[in-house]
């Protein structure tokens, strides 16, 4: 975006200061990664546990979430979409990783007592 805006000078699209360069571009895509994680991990769950059901949900829903703030971010503004994106999907990654550490310790609970069992 940096080029599309004329900013040739020195290493502005090389400096995280830059909301068009390069390093918030690629935060943002490693934060889109972690979410298509998510979705993997999600599909990894057993659905036979219930804390794993609810994993599953959060896990898809991040995903989902995340793709669809893609979306509907850069169709609301275009190439413009930086830093909307970037709290956007921010907030959905670190909210979905509070709530599957939380589930996930219960998961982990009812596992030991199923074993214990």
């Amino acid at each position: 975006m940096s080029l599309q805006h004329r900013e040739l000078d020195g290493l502005a699209l090389l400096t995280q200061y830059n909301p068009r360069g390069l390093f918030i571009v690629f935060e943002d895509l490693g934060y889109l990664m972690l979410a298509v994680a998510f979705l993997f991990a999600g599909a990894a769950m057993p659905r036979s546990i219930r804390p794993g059901a609810s994993l599953r949900w959060t896990l898809t829903g991040a995903f989902l979430l995340a793709v669809a703030s893609l979306l509907g971010l850069g169709w609301r503004y275009g190439t413009e979409m930086g830093l909307p994106f970037e709290l956007a999907i921010i907030s959905i990654d670190w909210i979905a990783l509070a709530v599957v550490g939380i589930l996930l310790s219960l998961f982990f609970r009812c596992l030991r007592r199923l074993q214990a069992a």
